[in-house]
């Protein structure tokens, strides 16, 4: 996707070097096993799982994110382990993963996001989730539909919450936005 190339190309490091708040759950949770990080970016959960002794998988749309992850690691003095490829996360098929990481690609998915989810994750024993949520009104920068709780809500049914946290955070494409945010940790 052109607007992500841009981003990582534009910019010498796009996200934090900690992992997002939800992944530090899941070592109690599920101590090893297969992870498919979905909109990996440029490695930051990827990097951290891999750290827990977690078996790796990386997939984003954007060829700048993926050839990102090397230098995070390398940043870090360590060779990624993972495989990280392109790949739009529409066209994918579900595949054998103990744990879905889905941070911060929901909502910048659309038509049929919500089925195609459930597919991706229906193999998945622990799903580890962010998105941003409706609640606040969006810029006409923006060209995301954002999802309602209600939607989150159906995503996980059937799943079990282990955690689950709202909040409002600045965006990082667009620092003066501000954005309704939901985490889930959930277990099958």
């Amino acid at each position: 996707m052109k607007k992500y190339d841009e981003l990582y190309v534009a910019n010498k490091q796009v996200w934090t070097d900690g992992p997002g708040r939800i992944l530090e759950k899941i070592p109690p949770v599920i101590k090893k096993g297969k992870v498919l990080d979905l909109g990996c970016g440029d490695g930051k959960n990827s990097f951290y799982l891999e750290s827990q002794g977690y078996d790796v998988t990386g997939v984003d749309i954007s060829t700048a994110a993926i050839d990102r992850i090397k230098l995070r690691f390398k940043k870090n003095g360590v060779e990624p382990k993972g495989n990280y490829y392109t790949q739009d996360i529409m066209e994918m098929k579900p595949g054998d993963y103990d744990i879905l990481v889905s941070y911060g690609i929901y909502h910048d998915l659309h038509k049929g996001r919500l089925e195609k989810h459930k597919d991706i994750q229906k193999n998945c024993k622990v799903l580890a989730f962010c998105s941003f949520i409706e609640g606040i009104p969006l810029s006409e920068k923006v060209e995301w539909e954002l999802p309602t709780k209600n939607e989150i809500l159906e995503l996980i049914k059937g799943w079990n919450i282990k955690y689950i946290s709202e909040s409002v955070i600045p965006g990082v494409l667009y620092p003066d936005l501000f954005h309704n945010t939901i985490w889930v940790l959930a277990t099958k």
